[in-house]
C-alpha cells in the first residue's frame, strides 16, 4: 500500500468551506508559519514601556504617526493620559483650564502643621480618590508662617466646593517644607496655576442618590437606592485629526480636549494636552460652539471633520 503524504501545507484558507479546502488550514489562533510547518506564537506578557509605571487602569491605546512618521502611542487611564515616543513614557494628562491667577491663595494649618490650603472659588476639583491634580507654574511669595511651598505638580485632595489641600508629587519640582508658626495664615502672594482634567472611576461603581440612573428609571424626586444604578469607568476615546489627535472622556462627562503632536515632540518632557476650546482661542478661532459635555469623538476620512456623540447641542 502506498503512503500518502497528510501534511498540511503552509498559509489559512477562509474563502471556502472545510469540505472544499481538503487538507488545508481553515481556522488557526496566534499560529504562524516557519519552513512551511505551523508552530504557536508566544501568548500575552505583561509590557512597561518604561522604567516608570503607568498610574491609573488603562483602557485605550491609540498607537498613532507624525507627519514626519515618526511612532508613537496614546494610554488612556483611570487618572492619566501617556504618549510613548522614541521608548519613553511621557505624561501628557491634558489641562482642563487655561491659567488661573490667584492672589495669597494658600494658608496653613494649624501650628506645627505642614498642611496647606487652597481657596480658589471657581475651581474645578472633583472628589476623586487619588485625588485629582493641579499644576502652580509660579508663586510670588513661597515662604509665609514658616511654610516653604515650591511650584510643581500638586494631588489636590476636596475640602469643599472652594477649597482642597495639597500633596506634592514627586520629580515634579513641587515641595512642601517646613511648619507653620502661628497657623491659619494666609500667602503666597501672587500664584499661577492650571487644573488638570479630572481622575475618573477606575472601575465600574454603583452610583445612588437623586438624578442618579437613567431618565425614568423611577418617580421624578425620589432618590435612586444603591442597587442598579451603575456608574461607567474612565474610558478615553481617541482619533487622528490630522497628525493632531482629539479625545473624550467617553462617558459624555467632560468637554473635548486636544494633542498637538507637533508641540509634543518638542518639548515631549513638559508638554500637556488642552481642552480643544483652549485651543482654537489661542489660534484666533471662535471655541463657542465646541460643546461643553461629549461622548464618543470620530473624525471623518478623508475629509477631517470632526464628528461626536451623545453631545450636549453646540453652544
Amino acid at each position: 500500500m502506498p503512503l500518502v503524504d497528510l501534511t498540511a501545507p503552509a498559509g489559512v484558507v477562509t474563502e471556502i468551506t472545510d469540505y472544499q479546502a481538503g487538507l488545508r488550514f481553515t481556522n488557526a489562533d496566534k499560529v504562524r508559519f516557519k519552513y512551511d510547518q505551523a508552530e504557536k506564537i508566544g501568548g500575552w506578557k505583561k509590557r512597561d514601556s518604561s522604567t516608570s509605571a503607568m498610574s491609573g487602569v488603562p483602557r485605550n491605546i491609540f498607537p498613532h504617526r507624525d507627519k514626519d512618521g515618526r511612532k508613537m502611542v496614546l494610554f488612556g487611564t483611570s487618572t492619566h493620559v501617556y504618549c510613548e515616543q522614541g521608548g519613553v513614557l511621557q505624561d501628557v494628562t491634558p489641562y482642563k483650564t487655561a491659567n488661573v491667577n490667584l492672589t495669597n491663595p494658600f494658608t496653613t494649618g494649624s501650628a506645627g502643621s505642614s498642611t496647606i490650603t487652597v481657596t480658589d472659588a471657581g475651581n474645578t476639583i472633583a472628589q476623586t480618590s487619588p485625588p485629582s491634580r493641579i499644576v502652580i507654574s509660579s508663586i510670588a511669595s513661597g515662604t509665609f508662617d514658616g511654610v516653604t511651598i515650591t511650584a510643581g505638580e500638586y494631588l489636590a485632595t476636596y475640602v469643599s466646593a472652594t477649597q482642597y489641600t495639597l500633596t506634592a508629587v514627586s520629580g515634579t519640582g513641587a515641595s512642601i517644607s517646613g511648619t507653620a508658626s502661628a497657623g491659619s495664615q494666609t500667602g503666597g502672594g501672587a500664584v499661577v496655576l492650571r487644573y488638570l482634567v479630572s481622575n475618573g472611576p477606575s472601575d465600574g461603581l454603583t452610583g445612588f442618590g437623586f438624578g442618579a440612573g437613567l431618565w425614568s428609571s423611577s418617580t421624578w424626586g425620589t432618590a435612586r437606592s444603591a442597587s442598579g444604578v451603575v456608574l461607567s469607568p474612565r474610558v478615553w476615546t481617541m482619533d487622528a485629526w490630522g497628525e493632531d489627535i482629539l479625545a473624550s472622556i467617553g462617558g459624555g462627562e467632560d468637554t473635548l480636549y486636544y494633542f498637538d503632536i507637533s508641540a509634543f515632540i518638542a518639548a515631549p518632557t513638559t508638554y500637556r494636552g488642552s481642552t480643544l476650546g483652549q485651543y482654537v482661542t489661542s489660534v484666533g478661532g471662535d471655541a463657542s460652539a465646541i460643546p461643553d459635555k461629549v461622548g464618543v469623538v470620530l473624525v471623518s476620512t478623508p475629509d477631517r471633520h470632526n464628528v461626536v456623540f451623545g453631545s450636549e447641542p453646540e453652544g
